[in-house]
């Protein structure tokens, strides 16, 4: 299954041998709601997309995208919002991992798992059980609030 994690702003394309590039200006991780959203602005009256490579992306954008753009914000605002203590330090979920909880949107701690593991990874922690467990309840409460104001 292809994994849509990042839109560029400028996007190098090849097309049958005909090279088009651009330089890459900036990188941010995108809810598969706010893609959806710009493609339908994008395409704006019109029958078809320009590039069928947008087509694509529309159809994976409509196959996957679990809550409308505003509840997808305010669940990765919330997402953002969650402070996870460890030792001295507090730290915050990335926005990496936030968008891609919101685009999955696990409902249990058992689908939470591998964005706890990829949690880890960003932050260069190994989080101890129990902690996992705080931090897992979190994320679904947020969910289950967010979900439930629906």
């Amino acid at each position: 299954e292809t994994e849509l994690r990042y839109i560029l702003l400028c996007i190098s394309c090849e097309h049958k041998g005909f090279k088009m590039s651009a330089e890459k200006i900036s990188e941010k991780p995108l809810l598969l709601a706010e893609v959806k959203e710009f493609l339908e602005k994008r395409k704006a009256g019109k029958k078809k997309f320009d590039r069928a490579i947008h087509e694509r992306l529309y159809d994976y954008c409509k196959r996957f995208v679990k809550l409308p753009r505003d509840k997808a914000m305010l669940l990765l605002q919330k997402l953002l919002e969650i402070k996870i203590q460890v030792g001295k330090r507090e730290l915050q979920i990335p926005m990496e991992v936030a968008c891609d909880i919101v685009n999955v949107l696990p409902r249990s701690r058992e689908e939470l798992e591998p964005f706890l593991a990829f949690l880890e990874h960003k932050q260069k922690i190994l989080l101890l059980p129990k902690l996992k467990e705080e931090i897992a309840s979190k994320i679904l409460g947020v969910i289950r609030e967010v979900l439930g104001s629906q």
